[in-house]
């Protein structure tokens, strides 16, 4: 089960350990949380795309490539972050595995924000790591697990 709330969108602080806590819009309002934090929003609701262009802090050139219609992968350093775009299988029910979904991260030192069109299974594999204790400890490794999801995913 997704940890994602009413806002079309989920964050996980993670504790450092394989761990972490779900937030909600609450929890990122409130404030600098200590450890890395991961915020993954869905690109068609209205309130996750008000958070990230109004709320998150990060620069315009940032959330218009987030947001943006058409993406082809690719890295690109900003500012004191990067913007990675990466592709995975759709293997949502129904659809056509060469129809690639697209994963947008803007990656700083200690928060990753993704936004997805789409349900990736490699998302929801990490969210299970998380709750289970065995996930990411820091953003370097939130970033390593979601490349090899998805390449495992890829492979079968």
């Amino acid at each position: 089960m997704t940890e994602r709330g009413p806002e079309g969108f989920f964050a996980w602080q993670l504790d450092g350990r394989g761990g972490g806590r779900s937030l909600g819009l609450g929890g990122l309002r409130a404030g600098p949380t200590p450890g890395p934090v991961w915020v993954h929003l869905d690109r068609n609701d209205p309130d996750a795309r008000s958070w990230l262009e109004n709320e998150s802090g990060v620069d315009e050139v940032v959330h218009e490539a987030l947001l943006a219609e058409e993406t082809r992968p690719r890295s690109a350093p900003h500012s004191d972050g990067l913007l990675l775009i990466l592709r995975g299988v759709n293997l949502n029910p129904g659809a056509d595995p060469e129809d690639m979904v697209s994963l947008r991260l803007w990656v700083e030192a200690d928060r990753v924000i993704g936004v997805y069109l789409r349900r990736l299974l490699a998302v929801e594999d990490i969210q299970t790591a998380l709750r289970e204790g065995r996930g990411p400890a820091a953003v370097g490794e939130l970033l390593t697990e979601l490349a090899d999801r998805l390449v495992a995913r890829m492979a079968g």
